[in-house]
C-alpha cells in the first residue's frame, strides 16, 4: 500500500493532477482509498478512525472520541490534504496503482527508495548501477 499525499507532494502528471481536482464524495473511500468500509452512515477503517458525513461537514473520530470537526473536501485532493495534515492514515487504492504510474501519485522524496525496494525483490538491483 502506498501512503496517500498531497498533490502538492508529488511530481505528479497532468492526469493525475486532473483526476484528483475531482469533486470528493464519500464513497471515494471504497474506490479511491484502501482499508476503509461503509457501515451505514459512516466509513471505518482498521486503525479505529471513524469518518462521518453530513450534509455541511464531516467527523473524524477515534475511537469514540471525535478528534476533528472539518468543512466538506471539495476535490480528492481537499480529502487527501485534510488526512495528511490530521496524520489520519490513508493509502491509495489498487484501482489508483493501475490506472497511474507510482511517480504520480507517490511522494516525491520516496519515489526512488520504492522503486530501489522494487528492483531488490526482483533480484535486479544491479539495474541500478
Amino acid at each position: 500500500m502506498i501512503k496517500a499525499v498531497p498533490y502538492t507532494l508529488t511530481s505528479g502528471s497532468e492526469k493525475f493532477c486532473d483526476y484528483i481536482a475531482q469533486s470528493f464524495i464519500p464513497d471515494h473511500l471504497i474506490t479511491v482509498f484502501d482499508g476503509w468500509m461503509k457501515i451505514t452512515n459512516f466509513y471505518r477503517n482498521g486503525d479505529g478512525y471513524i469518518l462521518e458525513f453530513y450534509s455541511d461537514r464531516y467527523l473524524i473520530k477515534r475511537g469514540e472520541f471525535i478528534c476533528y470537526q472539518l468543512s466538506l473536501p471539495e476535490t480528492i485532493d481537499d480529502f487527501v490534504t485534510d488526512m495528511y495534515r490530521l496524520s489520519v492514515p490513508l493509502y491509495w487504492s489498487k484501482w489508483i496503482d493501475e490506472n497511474f504510474e507510482p511517480k504520480d501519485y507517490m511522494n516525491c522524496d520516496e519515489i526512488e527508495g520504492y522503486y530501489r525496494d522494487l528492483l531488490g525483490r526482483m533480484n535486479k538491483s544491479h539495474e541500478l548501477l
